[in-house]
């Protein structure tokens, strides 16, 4: 019988970290599979910030990677909540109130994906978010994780580092070496 793996949320900047090197995809379903998790992107993420990578394409058309949309995680009994919520992540981010359509409004340089990443986690009770994005980590840990609902941020570095504690791996230095140099190590509080 196959283990059920728990679903990750994956951003866009850890999925292209992973896959830059290794096109393929081999690389970044290898770390998957060592963390024992199965990814999971939201439907912004995917066509707006991935519509042109090949390597996200071929994993979503294989079910290597599955895709929420908004229907997956609102309804009328929190839509209200959700849009709240979006609208003080937004202002967490970029400083600014937010007047437009959430579900239509697109911009690359406002952390739309990564809002957008975090509340679906949030909405949907998955307790890991894959992403390299700094603030992406502080706004979790710092305004959205709570006692009830706590989201853990893996970024590269802290993937590589998990996973090199594990007593058995399948994964040795040289398989990650040249994606390891885009790893980023923060000093905790920083």
């Amino acid at each position: 019988m196959e283990e059920i793996k728990r679903e990750v949320v994956i951003d866009t900047d850890y999925f292209k970290k992973f896959t830059e090197k290794c096109p393929s995809g081999e690389l970044f379903l290898r770390i998957m599979d060592e963390m024992n998790v199965s990814p999971v992107m939201h439907s912004y993420v995917y066509t707006e910030e991935l519509m042109d990578n090949r390597t996200a394409i071929e994993l979503v058309e294989k079910n290597e990677i599955k895709i929420y949309n908004y229907s997956n995680f609102i309804d009328e009994n929190n839509i209200n909540d959700y849009e709240d919520k979006f609208k003080r992540a937004y202002k967490d981010f970029n400083f600014k109130e937010f007047d437009r359509n959430i579900y239509e409004y697109r911009h690359d340089k406002e952390s739309l994906g990564e809002i957008r990443s975090t509340l679906m986690a949030w909405y949907m009770n998955i307790n890991i978010f894959m992403s390299d994005d700094r603030e992406a980590e502080l706004f979790v840990t710092g305004k959205l994780s709570n006692h009830r609902r706590k989201i853990i941020v893996y970024n590269v570095y802290d993937t590589l580092k998990e996973i090199s504690l594990k007593s058995t791996k399948n994964i040795r230095w040289s398989d990650v070496k040249a994606t390891a140099k885009f790893a980023t190590y923060y000093e905790p509080g920083t």
